[in-house]
């Protein structure tokens, strides 16, 4: 019995011994399990975390863009000279978020020289043997805002109220702009101010760089059931500008024998409008603008037109808007 107990006291301790050895693998491999499920959610948290940084700075950007096909039909009074041409636009944009006030842009269009007389345009004709396209920096710019006041500084989008008749739509003005503006919440009034300092052409020198100094003032009111109406005046005084050689500043009764311009441009401009909406908007505008630094019997000085525009601009598809414009420059 004794021997019989002995061996089973054997048998236990052996058994104890290798489930004691079993218990401590086992714990090992628990631990080491462990181990590697916690590296895993550290990995985890931090793809979480960069993909949080990632959604953040990607909900701080906006982009834009567009792409317009267009066939182009010019009928003249002689017919030799009629034109028919296919044209592209392409234009791309982005806005950052940087700072609670701060944006910073860049927008990037298509847009080529061979027509000398818009080389401001952003369209591209379908020519030259199927030749590549250039693309061309048409915005880069900051923009500061804080309450009423916003900064902008680089190439910007055109900062002040206009019509075509002073500025096309692809004109991009370049240098610093402040603007300012006020609502009167118990009257429907707004005031507004707009200033630009603008360089024109740099000639490699301290000689006079022409510049352009715009201020513009204006209100708008709100007339109830009407609608609004406003009211825009600016003065746009080119410093600099006569006497000189300035690129895309050509043709007309300005330019002398010599290409130097012989007007220097001081342009009153004059905005009024009258917005209506009777379930479909209708927009009437006059706009009048002189040349204030004309020489003195030039008959040439000013311009105007009157407009009127029905519906909404065209932004997405079965949106429509019908305008008709007198113009005489």
């Amino acid at each position: 019995m004794m021997i019989k107990f002995g061996n089973i006291k054997f048998k236990s301790t052996v058994i104890f011994f290798i489930g004691a050895v079993a218990v401590l693998a086992g714990a090992g491999l628990v631990n080491a399990e462990s181990e590697e499920t916690e590296r895993r959610l550290k990995a985890l948290e931090k793809q979480a975390e960069a993909n949080s940084a990632m959604q953040e700075w990607l909900d701080r950007l906006t982009f834009k863009g567009d792409l317009r096909l267009r066939h182009e039909s010019q009928f003249r009074d002689d017919p030799t000279i009629d034109r028919h041409r296919e044209r592209i636009r392409l234009r791309l944009g982005a806005t950052f978020h940087l700072f609670k006030d701060l944006d910073v842009g860049l927008r990037v269009v298509s847009g080529d020289d061979s027509d000398p007389s818009d080389p401001l345009s952003t369209n591209a004709t379908l020519a030259d043997s199927f030749e590549k396209k250039p693309f061309k920096v048409d915005r880069a710019f900051a923009k500061f805002k804080t309450g009423p006041l916003t900064l902008t500084g680089g190439k910007m989008a055109n900062p002040f109220k206009k019509t075509s008749l002073v500025y096309d739509s692809d004109v991009n003005p370049e240098g610093v702009a402040e603007q300012f503006k006020h609502k009167f919440p118990d009257t429907g009034a707004e005031l507004f101010i707009n200033l630009g300092q603008f360089p024109i052409d740099e000639s490699g020198s301290v000689d006079n760089d022409p510049w352009l100094y715009a201020f513009q003032g204006g209100a708008k009111q709100s007339v109830g059931v009407l609608g609004e109406a406003s009211l825009a005046v600016a003065l746009y005084h080119f410093d600099g500008l006569q006497g000189k050689v300035v690129p895309n500043f050509t043709g007309g009764n300005t330019v002398n024998g010599l290409d130097q311009l012989a007007n220097d441009f001081d342009i009153l401009d004059i905005i009024a409008e009258m917005y209506f909406d009777f379930g479909i908007p209708i927009l009437f505008q006059v706009d009048y603008v002189k040349n204030l630094g004309a020489l003195p019997g030039n008959n040439r000085d000013e311009g105007y037109h009157v407009a009127v525009k029905v519906n909404q601009k065209v932004k997405k598809a079965w949106d429509w808007q019908a305008s008709y414009m007198y113009r005489v420059v």
